[in-house]
């Protein structure tokens, strides 16, 4: 389950702005990416902030299908998944919001029910992205470069079912 909450993120000319949903937070050491309703945010604080020492929000992409965000550990670039219409895929762009790319792509458009690729996890080097997919049928764990390519399925021996919910559920041990 993730954290979702409703708290003050900024101030504006004297006001408080809320941010009413926060949820799928991805940290590490350049700040914390999350999905909110009108899409992806980024919340830096320390070198970051600004020049009064306050944590810094500000949004990465305004498109709210873009969702379960995870930030490379070094403060590169951030994965994520685009939900559209009838099936997630994996994208990745720059911590600025510039340099969009998919790294996954269905093999055809001719099929009669499009697989989905989603939850993606960058390994603990930044090398490596997990992610769960349908592609064969049935939910398994994949795992491809940090650029897309090498795309295969690991064998983990544990059946799998995934629902739709955003759920962050691979994580790297190390």
């Amino acid at each position: 389950m993730h954290p979702t909450c409703t708290k003050n993120v900024t101030e504006k000319a004297g006001r408080a702005s809320l941010l009413n949903t926060a949820t799928s937070p991805s940290w590490n050491v350049a700040g914390i990416v999350y999905q909110s309703n009108s899409g992806l945010q980024i919340t830096q604080d320390g070198p970051n902030a600004d020049k009064d020492g306050n944590s810094v929000n500000r949004e990465l992409t305004r498109e709210y299908l873009h969702r379960d965000p995870a930030w490379r550990p070094d403060g590169g670039r951030i994965v994520l998944m685009d939900a559209t219409a009838n099936h997630q895929e994996i994208y990745a762009l720059n911590p600025d919001g510039s340099g969009l790319v998919a790294l996954t792509r269905p093999a055809s458009a001719l099929l009669e029910s499009l697989p989905h690729d989603v939850a993606p996890a960058y390994s603990p080097d930044g090398q490596s992205i997990a992610f769960l997919s349908n592609r064969d049928g049935e939910w398994a764990v994949y795992v491809m470069a940090g650029d897309g390519s090498g795309q295969r399925r690991l064998d983990v021996g544990v059946a799998m079912e995934y629902r739709f919910q955003n759920e962050q559920v691979i994580g790297w041990g190390k």
